[in-house]
């Protein structure tokens, strides 16, 4: 069970986070540290300094997917509120951890409110599938629709992807010209 539990980290995890994910879903933390020795020889694991991974990425998406739907969410939730309490002393790279998991949680709100306040969102691309993930659960109704299909575009075009900028462009048009707005004309004429 608790390895299933650990197949919800998107890359690796740290011996306080199996504490804390196994704690919060009502497991005996106390016995973290003696169950993931045993991964490690059972060769599902492994450690690297004190950090750990799925030795195979086939093993761990399988359990993934064993898990239900509701229980996945549940259990990113729990990894996005331990992030959120003490993430920054514990993962550099924390932005990209906190987004993945608010998506699997389906928590988009507070995805949208923080996904754009990153300022390396408009030159990666590794924010793309999190600004889709946006765009998906957002009305094309919403005013700010305009605005994250416009930032899709921008990361395409900054990291020289071209791929799918034409039918974001012919979008963006279509959405000015029903709408008549003219700072949309603006990010168009910006875009053109």
């Amino acid at each position: 069970e608790l390895l299933r539990k650990l197949s919800v980290f998107e890359r690796s995890f740290v011996l306080e986070d199996v504490r804390v994910l196994h704690e919060r879903t009502d497991g005996d933390a106390g016995l973290v540290e003696e169950a993931l020795d045993f991964f490690i020889q059972q060769g599902h694991l492994i450690r690297n300094a004190n950090v750990y991974l799925f030795r195979h990425e086939l093993f761990k998406q399988t359990l993934y997917e064993s898990i239900l739907n509701y229980n996945k969410r549940i259990l990113h939730g729990v990894v996005v509120d331990w992030i959120q309490e003490h993430g920054k002393v514990i993962v550099r790279n924390n932005n990209l951890r906190l987004f993945y998991h608010l998506a699997r949680a389906e928590r988009i709100e507070e995805l949208r409110d923080v996904v754009f306040d990153d300022v390396r969102h408009i030159h990666s691309p590794e924010y793309l599938p999190y600004i889709e993930t946006v765009l998906d659960h957002t009305d094309e109704e919403d005013p700010e629709y305009f605005n994250y299909l416009f930032i899709k575009y921008a990361v395409l075009f900054n990291t020289r992807c071209c791929e799918g900028n034409e039918e974001i462009l012919q979008t963006l048009l279509q959405t000015y010209i029903r709408k008549k707005r003219l700072d949309f004309a603006a990010r168009i004429y910006q875009v053109l």
